[in-house]
């Protein structure tokens, strides 16, 4: 998937064990699991082995993983994924702290959606937010989710295309 933002070409592609290299360095900024409960890959070589089972579940029968790289150019911009079940889509994003506040998450998990109605006629969508999650929250709101409920620590918002 290709557009523009900012004039920069934005692009997604399947998460591979080919991108754990440009990956890894990125993922070791702790600031990134202020809301998301997840660790830091110990090693390039565990990450590529996590990334190589992610990929391999791409096209698993119920639930379908699907995990995309967002690139800018050659650099890695972060993530965004999806559980796809039956009649929904779980979505998640991580936009790396230097490309956050240009649109970046927003055009790709836009894109992401789009991609997944494309290819499996899904049109409903949910995300689970931390509530202090204020930029993902915000990205939540500007792409029309609407709040569904909010339990201890998340919030959940889910979209509906029509």
């Amino acid at each position: 998937m290709y557009f523009y933002e900012n004039r920069e070409i934005l692009r997604l592609e399947p998460l591979t064990s080919a991108h754990a290299r440009i990956m890894y360095p990125k993922l070791l900024n702790k600031d990134l699991y202020r809301y998301i409960e997840d660790d830091p890959p110990r090693s390039i070589e565990e990450l590529k082995k996590e990334y190589e089972n992610k990929y391999a579940r791409w096209n698993s029968e119920d639930p379908r993983w699907r995990n995309w790289i967002i690139l800018i150019g050659n650099k890695a911009a972060g993530y965004v994924q999806a559980t796809i079940m039956k009649d929904e889509a779980i979505l998640g994003w991580v936009v790396f702290n230097e490309y956050q506040g240009r649109g970046v998450g927003t055009n790709a998990v836009s894109a992401m959606i789009k991609e997944i109605i494309s290819d499996t006629g899904i049109k409903k969508f949910i995300c689970t937010i931390e509530k202090n999650n204020i930029p993902s929250r915000k990205l939540a709101r500007k792409l029309d989710f609407n709040f569904s409920y909010k339990n201890k620590n998340d919030i959940i918002y889910r979209l509906m295309i029509i």
